[in-house]
C-alpha cells in the first residue's frame, strides 16, 4: 500500500511539472508575439484576403525616369487576352517612355543667317535634332544634327545656322512669321519643340 501512494504522488508530481512546463512556454511564446507586434507596429497585422485572390508578385524596380506609367483601360484587348470579369472596374498600367524635353533658347537672325540653339533637359550622348522651318509664305527648310553633351545634367544639338537667302531668295518674301520645329531623337525615345521667329 505504501508503494502504491508513492507512485501516486510521484505521478501527480509529474503531471503538475509538465502542466507548469508547458505553461511557462506558452506565456513566454505569447510575450515574445506581444514584443513583436509592438515593435512592428501596424505592419504586423495580417490582412484578410479572399481564398480566391491570387497573391501578387513583388513590383520590379523602376527603370531610369526614362518610362511613365499611363491608363490602359480603354484599349482592346489583343488577340488571345481575355477581360476578368471579376476585375471590371481595375485599370491597367502600361508603361510608355517619357518625351525628350527641353527648349529653343535662340532664334535669332546674325547677318542673314537664322541660328537655333536648342537645350536638352537631360544627359544624351547618342540622338539626333531636326530642324524644321516653314515660312510665311510656305517655304520649307529642314536640316538634321547630333545631339551633344553640354554639361552634366544638359545636352544641346549641335546648332543649326540657316542661311535665309538659301531658302528664300526674294526679301520680301523672307518677312513674316516662321514656325521652327525641332525633333529630338535616340533609339528609344522622342521628343518634338516648337517654337517662331519674325523676321
Amino acid at each position: 500500500m505504501v508503494e502504491v501512494t508513492y507512485k501516486k504522488k510521484k505521478s501527480f508530481k509529474a503531471i503538475i511539472g509538465v502542466t507548469i512546463f508547458i505553461f511557462v512556454v506558452l506565456l513566454a511564446t505569447l510575450i515574445t508575439v506581444i514584443v513583436i507586434s509592438a515593435q512592428k507596429g501596424d505592419d504586423y497585422k495580417v490582412k484578410k484576403t479572399p481564398a480566391a485572390k491570387q497573391t501578387k508578385k513583388p513590383k520590379p524596380k523602376k527603370e531610369p525616369d526614362d518610362e511613365e506609367e499611363t491608363d490602359d483601360k480603354d484599349a482592346p484587348n489583343k488577340p488571345g487576352e481575355q477581360k476578368d470579369p471579376n476585375n471590371t472596374g481595375a485599370k491597367k498600367k502600361k508603361k510608355t517612355l517619357k518625351p525628350i524635353k527641353g527648349k529653343i533658347d535662340n532664334t535669332s537672325l546674325v547677318n542673314g543667317s537664322l541660328q537655333v540653339r536648342v537645350t536638352i533637359n537631360e544627359v544624351i550622348n547618342d540622338g539626333t535634332c531636326e530642324l524644321s522651318l516653314v515660312g510665311p509664305r510656305e517655304q520649307k527648310y529642314s536640316n538634321t544634327t547630333q545631339i551633344i553633351a553640354n554639361s552634366s545634367t544638359t545636352s544641346i544639338c549641335n546648332g543649326f545656322d540657316v542661311l535665309i537667302n538659301d531658302v528664300e531668295r526674294d526679301r520680301d518674301k523672307q518677312t513674316g512669321k516662321w514656325s521652327v520645329t525641332v525633333n529630338l531623337s535616340t533609339k528609344t525615345r522622342q521628343g518634338k519643340l516648337t517654337g517662331e521667329i519674325i523676321l
